[in-house]
């Protein structure tokens, strides 16, 4: 599923490797998301190649050797639903879905972040994998991921959302100042089902407490740092 959200369903398909044929990729990580963890190796990528991997008996080999490694059966609903997802993106082109997507958000975060966002590089990644600058990232009130002490949110929007592939709907329904009546109404929903934000605006852990607001549908983890930034943060 990065790898659909980047804009191809394989890395070479990406126009940095396809337009120039010298450059392959040497190895693609999958399956992550559907709880499993593969690892597919070209032995004629840009490192591989210098590895001296050119006979066919020593590739033989070590595909073996890795083979022989300890593996886990994948559970079988767990690959009905994945060959599910795969099928749905294939039908409705997810791959070009995001590239239009990271067009469309990134279109929106460089018209919103305005003068902040001159003379510095403010969003990053490929198509619908997004990262922000996480400064920047907090001025839009959204849940993102993050990595501890990266200066770097991510922001992973859904592939199904109509209004993702438009800078102008994603101001006025989702993360712009006009998506506040569909934040308080997610918030009201979340109250009568008993749940809450699962993640904390600041850090990214989980939001273990009962302490969220209920126009932007935040939350935080409960620690006092992250706790006073929660409360410093300005409702849309």
């Amino acid at each position: 599923m990065t790898a659909i959200r980047c804009g191809a369903p394989l890395v070479s398909q990406r126009p940095e490797y396809f337009e120039d044929g010298s450059l392959q990729p040497d190895m693609i990580a999958f399956g992550k998301g559907t709880g499993i963890s593969g690892v597919a190796i070209n032995f004629n990528g840009l490192m591989m190649r210098h590895l001296a991997f050119h006979k066919q008996e020593l590739i033989r080999q070590s595909i073996r050797f890795w083979r022989s490694m300890v593996t886990r059966p994948i559970a079988i609903p767990v690959l009905i639903e994945a060959l599910g997802i795969l099928n749905l993106a294939k039908a409705e082109d997810w791959p070009a879905r995001s590239e239009q997507i990271g067009r469309a958000f990134r279109e929106f975060i460089l018209r919103y972040a305005g003068d902040d966002g001159h003379g510095k590089e403010i969003v990053r990644g490929l198509g619908a994998f997004i990262a922000v600058d996480r400064e920047i990232s907090k001025k839009f009130n959204v849940m993102a991921a993050f990595r501890r002490r990266s200066a770097w949110a991510r922001w992973i929007p859904k592939l199904n959302s109509a209004a993702a592939v438009d800078s102008q709907a994603i101001e006025r329904y989702i993360v712009g100042a006009d998506a506040k009546p569909l934040r308080q109404t997610l918030a009201k929903e979340a109250q009568k089902q008993g749940t809450k934000p699962l993640w904390c605006w600041v850090c990214g852990i989980d939001a273990i407490v009962e302490d969220w607001c209920r126009t932007c549908f935040l939350g935080h983890c409960g620690t006092q740092d992250c706790a006073k930034g929660f409360h410093a943060h300005n409702c849309l």
